[in-house]
């Protein structure tokens, strides 16, 4: 048995009572608030043309790629064919994910009151609660950063974790091209180790994924690039002091509205970078930070720092042993989750916020059900 085994089978009862019902409290906010916003939809048009013979296509007639998710639309792809609809499946294979994103976490904690802080973490970010469903890869990346991580962190220099390192990775980056910066580092640590040029041969073999779908892509639709990364990288117009400026307001909107995940994604990947396992994937995770300063942020608020977000609480829930300071971080987490506002915790399906928060930075879940219940109120009185 494991150190972290015998450290987690000494938890006192009480703290598996609280893992439990953490995982059911997180599992009932994301149920309660599940949603899809309209960017899901760019990628479901595409899954409804290819249920209908139309090929991986917006428009039927053209051969364009828009999806920047190719793994998420292959999987709801897959997914529909099966269940004939594509609205409660997406819904329900984005919980699935983020359930298996959790079960990972609790896995590679390093005790049991470890586990309880990270759910705890991840129940009061309101970004990773908005978006552990929204119809977006982002369930799917937490649970690929998951199995990362995990590889990553118990890696022993063998060529084995090293294809299967750099399987996932590739996987990652067939979810979303831009994760190749989290994972980039982990990866190539790992090669470094075993410094050879079969090792090198190892990676390529294990990245064989991303090199299929991106020479599928470039035959099928003339670019390995969707349109929209075309848009955001290489034909914005906007220099790049602009574009540091809005980046930086989206790093402060988030952090206005939603203290828990900026607080706890720079502490846990601060904590990483100090730990010679984990300071790979703490690098990656602050690399995808500045990337996303460097191009902007987004227009959502949140959405991107829920894997750095991840990473920060699965490298600090691994080192966090004492269960005193479990429990501190625990209340300390669930009190400011709940001072934050518009808490995940109290949050329902008929919440209003305030829509733009800042430099055209939306809190898209209200949006969206803010304009479903105004739609419901003018439904009811045309009705009466």
């Amino acid at each position: 048995m494991t150190a972290d085994a015998n450290v987690a089978s000494r938890a006192h009862p009480a703290w598996r009572v609280a893992l439990g019902v953490a995982v059911l409290a997180y599992l009932a906010v994301v149920v309660r608030c599940a949603w899809l916003g309209d960017d899901a939809y760019i990628t479901l048009r595409v899954v409804e043309n290819l249920a209908d013979g139309h090929g991986l296509r917006w428009n039927a007639a053209d051969r364009v790629l828009v999806s920047t998710h190719p793994l998420w639309l292959l999987l709801l792809g897959g997914l529909r064919s099966l269940t004939g609809e594509v609205y409660f499946t997406t819904i329900f294979c984005s919980i699935t994910l983020s359930i298996a994103a959790i079960a990972m976490i609790m896995r590679g904690a390093g005790s049991t009151p470890a586990a309880v802080a990270a759910v705890s973490v991840l129940l009061s970010s309101r970004a990773f609660v908005d978006y552990s469903t929204s119809g977006l890869e982002n369930p799917l990346a937490h649970a690929l950063i998951a199995v990362f991580a995990a590889i990553a962190l118990r890696a022993a220099g063998t060529r084995a974790a090293l294809f299967w390192l750099s399987f996932v990775g590739g996987l990652l980056m067939c979810t979303r091209y831009d994760l190749v910066l989290v994972v980039a580092p982990a990866i190539v640590v790992a090669w470094w180790r075993l410094r050879s040029v079969g090792a090198a041969l190892v990676v390529a073999l294990g990245l064989q994924p991303l090199f299929a779908w991106l020479a599928f892509a470039t035959l099928y639709f003339g670019s390995p690039l969707p349109m929209p990364s075309h848009a955001k990288l290489l034909a914005t117009g906007i220099p790049l002091c602009d574009m540091l400026v809005q980046g930086w307001s989206y790093v402060v909107a988030t952090l206005v509205n939603d203290p828990v995940t900026i607080v706890f994604c720079a502490g846990g990947v601060l904590a990483g970078l100090m730990r010679r396992v984990s300071w790979p994937l703490s690098l990656g995770a602050s690399m995808y930070v500045a990337y996303t300063v460097r191009i902007g942020g987004d227009f959502m608020l949140g959405r991107f720092f829920t894997v750095p977000l991840l990473l920060g609480v699965i490298c600090g829930a691994r080192v966090a042993r004492r269960p005193w300071l479990s429990l501190v971080l625990t209340l300390g987490v669930l009190a400011g989750g709940l001072w934050s506002p518009r808490p995940p915790l109290l949050s329902r399906p008929s919440d209003q916020g305030p829509g733009t928060v800042a430099h055209g930075i939306n809190d898209e879940r209200s949006v969206y059900y803010s304009a479903r219940q105004s739609r419901n109120q003018r439904d009811a009185r045309a009705a009466a």
